[in-house]
């Protein structure tokens, strides 16, 4: 059986030669909002907006990660869920509506690099005054009608490590000038987790059998970005373009890969020279053909996840049945795919 050699994963796997270049490199960005993760962003941007606009209650998608929801737990928000239809749109009712006001946030997500329906969204703004925030953590180089996103939210945040060759990172950006983010930012060195974390790409050629990967999870004390990332993104620019070309092309190999398989596509998503995609997403039937698929990407050496880890409070019942098994096929740019290693 054909299998690549080194694990093909969903996210990027740490460069340590961005690292060394970034040392020689004279290239430098604007100081920017930086935290350790999408989840420390997300707090921080809330916690400006509780204090500013006075906000007391917060809608997300019930297609959501965890992450989302304990972060806004954390701070005491009242959460109220939305609908997302099968085409990954929002879902908006009567009962929905009634309760918006300029009290109110919604939290949107541009899921798998792909934009939200931001018409309906900044309708929603216009007519009943309320906030948004832009989950962007899928969509780093993806843009909309000529603009990036991560632009088109009050306040807009992503997940660098998500999309680029990083230990840890997130953007949080506010795209409205009556919204004041916390100025500045703090740099701390490298945790364990991340250090091993970074080594995942020695795993495989070494035979490293015993070591184990750790992931950082959100910790309020130690919310900002790493000193190793920080260098690379402030001096070792990523080429936007070119990520989103070689993204597309693996987007288009899995396309043509699993067209004839069991699986079903998400129809409303066009992939186009706009789109920097975060995975091929499609959906299983069912939780059995789901696990038929992870275990074939195990033996291929390809990471297939699951997506996503849903809040213990949205009961499988209030999920669309299209949006239980969804899975995540990888097209990071590192490695570009080759049919005859599928087959």
């Amino acid at each position: 059986m054909n299998k690549i050699n080194q694990k093909y994963t969903i996210q990027p796997i740490f460069s340590y030669k961005n690292l060394i270049n970034a040392f020689f490199s004279k290239k430098s960005e604007k100081d920017t909002n930086f935290y350790q993760s999408g989840s420390a962003a997300l707090s921080s941007g809330l916690k400006s907006l509780t204090s500013q606009k006075k906000i007391t209650n917060i809608y997300i998608p019930k297609f959501i990660c965890n992450e989302v929801t304990e972060v806004v737990r954390s701070l005491e928000l009242k959460i109220n869920y939305y609908d997302i239809d099968l085409n990954l749109n929002m879902t908006i009712t009567d009962d929905f509506k009634k309760k918006l006001s300029d009290k109110s946030v919604i939290l949107v997500v541009n899921y798998f690099g792909f934009p939200a329906d931001w018409d309906l969204v900044n309708k929603l703004k216009k007519n009943y005054d309320c906030l948004v925030i832009e989950d962007n953590c899928h969509a780093l180089y993806s843009k909309r009608n000529d603009e990036l996103l991560g632009n088109l939210g009050d306040i807009s945040f992503n997940s660098l490590r998500k999309v680029l060759p990083l230990l840890s990172g997130s953007v949080l950006k506010s795209n409205n000038s009556e919204i004041n983010l916390a100025a500045g930012y703090k740099i701390t060195i490298p945790s364990f987790s991340e250090i091993t974390y970074s080594l995942r790409g020695l795993k495989n050629k070494l035979s490293l059998k015993n070591l184990t990967i750790k992931t950082n999870s959100y910790k309020e004390e130690y919310p900002y970005i790493d000193y190793f990332s920080y260098k690379i993104i402030k001096n070792d620019m990523f080429d936007g373009k070119e990520i989103r070309l070689l993204r597309s092309r693996n987007y288009e190999i899995w396309h043509d890969f699993l067209a004839d398989s069991d699986l079903t596509f998400f129809p409303t998503l066009h992939l186009d020279k706009n789109i920097s995609p975060y995975a091929f997403p499609c959906k299983a039937n069912n939780s059995k053909e789901a696990n038929k698929w992870v275990d074939w990407g195990r033996k291929k050496n390809i990471n297939i996840i699951k997506w996503p880890n849903f809040p213990d409070e949205i009961l499988t019942k209030d999920i669309p049945r299209g949006l239980r098994n969804v899975l995540l096929f990888p097209v990071t740019e590192q490695h570009l795919l080759k049919k005859s290693q599928l087959i």
